[in-house]
């Protein structure tokens, strides 16, 4: 078993015990919330607003909460987040975006 299946695994578990009402809405919300710190310290890194070093890590932090709330709705949804990640990066790796362009500018 992979280490990002035992993850998943582990956060479900702890999730039931620790916060029995969670559910899909709920961790939709952690997303949106985490995506909100996400964006708010990249704007005030770019607008160079305190210090660097604090916006860096609190956006790899940000990541990390969306990366775990979206394994949570996988487990709540019934689907490994793993299989589903590895499946949607082989298709974003497909995707040819000067061709699409080029069909895009034909019309």
């Amino acid at each position: 078993m992979s280490e990002f299946k035992k993850i998943q695994k582990l956060f479900h578990k702890f999730d039931s015990v620790n916060y029995p009402g969670n559910n899909t809405e709920r961790m939709a919300l952690g997303v949106a919330e985490e995506a909100g710190e996400l964006c708010h310290h990249v704007l005030k890194r770019a607008q160079e607003l305190g210090k660097k070093k604090k916006h860096n890590e609190e956006i790899k932090d940000a990541l990390a909460d969306i990366t775990v709330f979206s394994m949570q709705i996988a487990s709540f949804e019934g689907f490994d987040w793993e299989d589903n990640f590895l499946k949607v990066a082989k298709k974003v790796l497909k995707r040819n975006r000067k061709e699409r362009q080029e069909y895009y500018n034909k019309k």
